[in-house]
């Protein structure tokens, strides 16, 4: 199954409100979304555009600000710009990586420059899509106005079970909550992150422990303000870059936000944690530790990082509009701190809505979640290898390989669009990037659905 989205079929009940306009099922469905986050709103959203009853249950109150950016790439970009509103949402909230000066790598105990890679215009403008950041709070916001405005039915509650009732015929299940109240639908869809209760109907513990690497990180949201009263620390504010410092089996990437008053910190390590806690996705470390005080006891180990980051990341104790939240990355092939983590999602919810918005019965229902495995599995896994291979090379240890990144890294400052004229694709590690960058960039999810059901549509006829 794809890492985002799990499938367990479900009993219709129809839900009365308006369907929004576009490409609409004849045969409507009633999907059950489990889990509430970016993911599970977007393809709750993508499929009550398709025509079908939708409700979402998730534990957690939605309107509660939450902290923390996630990164939007070219390939997120231009399917949430095709949504009612999102243009303007995106253009007003979201920071704009070709608009910043650099991509500028550096080395995480000295803070020294090695190496900057910028968005050139004339590479984002044949895209035809921006690379973003934007405030996880915002984009789920957005959202989640889009579910209800749709007519999205959202349910706050707890799954503890799915039952598949023995004589209801095909694609039927129960969802039951804590309270006792139980949910009926067609087709059940996980999206509740890497403790996810509905994986186990989808595919063995033992089996997805194995495939899946383990990544942790933290997310820091500092005020700026906070920083601009410490004269050491103003020079973090200052240079509009997406900054990471490279450090020896961890990274830490920072950005500012749209409006300026938060600087975004995010802490990310390939290697295993020692004493690790189990926290559900999104969950506020202060609801675990209240005497979080000191940067010892994050559970990734930054001692060796420039003094700064230290100081910086102590001024979230002292201000109350600071979180942490720690996260494990147990449910996705995809880095929860890399660029591609939350376009997955997008993307898969996108298809999902896009192959179901052309359900005539109910007999396409099980091609159609095939189709939707065999376009996203090689898409997933391919961004997946992509971002955990970056990872591991910003994380090098003190060594002949750490030495010989910086150097190459080297190779990349200063340079300028019009430098690529000249130079040798084959031995160019900015173009050697470059490639691998557009690869992932230069796709469109709604039209591999288009390409696929030209091709195959007409055997369903």
């Amino acid at each position: 199954m794809s890492p985002h989205l799990s499938f367990f079929p479900f009993n219709r009940i129809a839900m009365p409100s308006s369907k929004p306009e576009g490409q609409q099922a004849s045969c409507i469905l009633k999907f059950v979304v489990v889990g509430g986050g970016i993911t599970g709103l977007a393809t709750a959203y993508s499929l009550r555009t398709a025509g079908h009853d939708v409700v979402v249950v998730e534990k957690r109150n939605l309107t509660q600000p939450t902290q923390g950016s996630i990164r939007c790439p070219p390939n997120m970009t231009r399917v949430l710009s095709r949504w009612p509103g999102m243009d303007s949402f995106l253009f007003n909230s979201a920071s704009e990586v070709s608009g910043i000066t650099s991509l500028s790598f550096r080395i995480g105990e000295t803070s020294e420059t090695v190496g900057s890679m910028k968005f050139y215009h004339e590479i984002m403008e044949q895209l035809g899509a921006d690379f973003l950041v934007l405030q996880h709070n915002d984009l789920q916001r957005e959202i989640l106005s889009l579910c209800i405005a749709s007519g999205v039915e959202m349910v706050c509650g707890t799954v503890v079970d799915v039952v598949v009732p023995e004589d209801a015929g095909d694609f039927s299940v129960n969802i039951v909550l804590e309270d006792g109240g139980i949910i009926h639908g067609n087709i059940a869809i996980g999206a509740d992150g890497h403790n996810s209760l509905l994986r186990s109907f989808v595919t063995a513990e033992e089996s997805f422990a194995n495939d899946t690497r383990i990544v942790t990180g933290v997310d820091i949201a500092i005020p700026t303000k906070a920083l601009l009263e410490h004269e050491h620390l103003a020079s973090l504010c200052e240079e509009q870059q997406f900054t990471i410092w490279m450090g020896s089996g961890s990274s830490i990437t920072a950005v500012l936000d749209k409006s300026c008053e938060f600087m975004n910190l995010g802490i990310c390590t390939p290697m295993p944690i020692e004493n690790e806690r189990p926290l559900a996705d999104g969950q506020d470390l202060n609801a675990i530790s209240d005497d979080w005080s000191e940067t010892s006891q994050l559970p990734i180990d930054i001692s060796a990082y420039d003094p700064r980051l230290h100081a910086a990341i102590q001024l979230r104790t002292i201000n109350p509009d600071g979180t942490v939240i720690l996260v494990g990355d147990a449910a996705h092939s995809v880095l929860i701190h890399g660029s591609h983590n939350t376009s997955m999602g997008i993307e898969d919810a996108v298809t999902l809505g896009a192959l179901f918005s052309h359900l005539q019965n109910r007999k396409e229902i099980a091609v159609f979640l095939e189709t939707y495995e065999e376009l996203r599995q090689n898409r997933v896994q391919a961004a997946g290898e992509s971002e955990y291979q970056s990872l591991l090379m910003i994380c090098l240890p003190p060594g002949p390989e750490r030495d010989g990144r910086d150097e190459t890294l080297k190779l990349t400052k200063d340079r300028e669009f019009e430098d690529f004229d000249n130079c040798d694709p084959e031995s160019d590690v900015l173009v050697q990037t470059w490639e691998q960058y557009l690869m992932l960039f230069n796709y469109d999810a709604k039209e591999a659905v288009d390409d696929w059901w030209s091709m195959w549509s007409f055997t369903m006829q």
